[in-house]
């Protein structure tokens, strides 16, 4: 009995526009024959196509029917082109063997995704549940809230991003965590009713501005801190420290937002030689 099944798509040549494949996850292809899958219909710009039009589809004859033992691999030229992918996804495992477009893992509530390479924004807005590791960069509103929907920011899962970010991470998020290991822009956790955000690298200017409740944590310092934080008498204790792995004193935490009667709170660690 096999384990664990592969499906690789793979594209045939550089896409000319974005490419929707919120319909090729492991929950749309388990059970499903390798002819099956082959021509089933996606959106290749504003145009209706089978997927064998655009990938070379590779995997064994049929697919399980537990969606938790499929993997699915994108590669190619182009996979930037790819949006939506994981849309929704609740098991399974999705890899894109290079850059991927926007919305990624959006509105995904279980399952895993690996992107070994760069990312549009909104890598897993409003996302409940699941895990997200990207080996590149990201950009802009990471697990947080898109302006197309009424939706709030990331109420669960796991998003760990091994490069730089832009800004408005976390934008509206109500739970889960989100760890950076590069540097993260302006506005990080803003409107933030929950949750966690760790920065390893630096951040921009007014990082938890009209922030509720939640935590962000940022390693090497923060240009500027927005008017509604205040220090918070608890400086002296230990804290755990997610830059060194170890606790330490050497730490500045701030409560907010107070213009909003917020109770967040921002731990930016220093250290003596600063």
């Amino acid at each position: 009995m096999v384990d664990s099944y592969t499906y690789t798509f793979s594209l045939k040549h550089l896409p000319k526009v974005p490419i929707n494949v919120s319909s090729i996850r492991p929950e749309d292809i388990a059970g499903k024959n390798i002819n099956e899958i082959r021509n089933m219909q996606i959106l290749y710009g504003s145009r209706k196509i089978v997927i064998e039009e655009i990938f070379d589809v590779d995997g064994y004859s049929k697919a399980p029917r537990d969606a938790d033992r499929i993997t699915i691999i994108f590669r190619g030229h182009g996979t930037r082109k790819l949006w939506y992918v994981g849309y929704m996804m609740s098991r399974g495992n999705i890899v894109v063997d290079g850059d991927v477009g926007p919305l990624t893992g959006y509105k995904m509530s279980g399952g895993s995704i690996v992107v070994k390479g760069n990312t549009g924004k909104w890598l897993g807005a409003e996302m409940s549940g699941g895990n997200i590791y990207v080996y590149g960069n990201g950009e802009d509103f990471i697990g947080g809230r898109t302006f197309f929907s009424n939706g709030s920011g990331m109420s669960g899962g796991r998003i760990i991003v091994y490069g730089s970010v832009g800004s408005y991470i976390g934008y509206g998020m109500r739970n889960g965590y989100i760890e950076i290991h590069g540097d993260a822009g302006d506005f990080i956790g803003m409107e933030n009713r929950g949750g966690t955000i760790v920065v390893k690298g630096s951040s921009g200017i007014y990082p938890g501005i009209e922030m509720v409740n939640g935590t962000i944590i940022v390693c090497r310092g923060v240009e500027l801190i927005a008017p509604g934080f205040i220090a918070s008498n608890t400086n002296s204790i230990d804290i755990y420290n997610p830059c060194t792995n170890d606790n330490s004193t050497n730490s500045a935490v701030l409560i907010g937002d107070i213009l909003i009667n917020g109770l967040g709170k921002i731990i930016i660690f220093y250290s003596e030689k600063s």
